[in-house]
């Protein structure tokens, strides 16, 4: 039985802030999920799958280096997963080998939201790149849950202003997104 998503969240944090154990558990539970991946994607491109446990061990070498990076409230696996995915090309481009043109998609019930993460990450870093007269009413109101007048009270400003700048704040993260995915669509 394959360890789920809470579990794994759970595990990698209580490693992150200290406790061995877990992360040890942690990695133990994220290699029986990597090794079927590994195995099943090196089968369908290379027709075998020798190397496979070399591949799940730089995978491991990967996540583990990149702990830090993790965001608690993104899913555990498809941060994985993403990192695994890109040590299994590092490996086929090294040795020459056709890179298959479709994605490689999570199996065994797990769901590959590598794209909505990425979403996510670029939101957020959208919103950091506000200025703080935008970013905190956008974060307050958009984010948190709190009420323009509520804002207005704490930060010593009117109701009206609050809703203009989370309206100033939107629209220059649709702009700073809408470049953002210009430049990847550049990159293609």
């Amino acid at each position: 039985m394959h360890p789920d998503e809470n579990e794994l969240r759970r595990l990698l944090i209580d490693g992150l802030q200290g406790n061995s154990d877990a992360y040890r558990l942690y990695l133990a539970k994220l290699t029986s999920l990597l090794r079927p991946y590994v195995n099943r994607h090196l089968l369908r491109v290379r027709g075998s799958s020798d190397d496979f446990e070399d591949i799940v061990q730089e995978a491991l070498i990967s996540i583990h280096a990149k702990r830090h990076t993790y965001e608690p409230d993104l899913p555990v696996t498809a941060w994985a997963y993403a990192i695994t995915r890109y040590k299994l090309i590092d490996y086929l481009r090294a040795s020459n080998r056709r890179i298959p043109t479709e994605p490689l998609q999570e199996t065994d019930g797990l769901i590959d939201n590598g794209e909505q993460i990425e979403a996510v990450l670029d939101v957020r870093k959208g919103i950091a790149a506000l200025p703080p007269s935008l970013r905190k009413p956008l974060q307050s109101v958009k984010l948190d849950g709190f009420n323009a007048q509520d804002v207005a009270e704490q930060s010593g400003s009117s109701p009206v202003t609050v809703r203009v700048n989370i309206h100033r704040a939107l629209k220059a993260l649709s702009g700073w997104l809408g470049h953002a995915k210009d430049k990847t669509d550049a990159n293609k």
